[in-house]
């Protein structure tokens, strides 16, 4: 057995101290953490709008667009679907 005590009454305290200063400030990281809920929801719908413009892109392909405006479109798509996740998390 080892000769030294592993937590004294004085450590305790300052655990006890540190965990609730920690409980009672710890929203200011609130925003840097996305619950499950949110990444879900961002995943959802990241799925839903691709598919969607998946299908419009198809549909210019089709109607011989010029692969320069097929891709001025998806960049179009890809700032549309950055700032619908932006709008999400916020």
């Amino acid at each position: 057995m080892s000769q030294y005590k592993s937590h004294t009454d004085k450590t305790i305290q300052y655990l006890e101290y540190y965990l609730k200063a920690f409980h009672d400030h710890k929203d200011v990281f609130k925003e840097y953490q996305k619950d499950k809920s949110t990444m879900r929801k961002v995943r959802e719908v990241t799925i839903r709008i691709q598919s969607e413009k998946s299908e419009v892109l198809n549909q210019h392909s089709l109607l011989g667009a010029t692969v320069a405006k097929r891709c001025r479109i998806a960049d179009e798509q890809r700032r549309d679907i950055d700032e619908i996740v932006a709008d999400i998390y916020d």
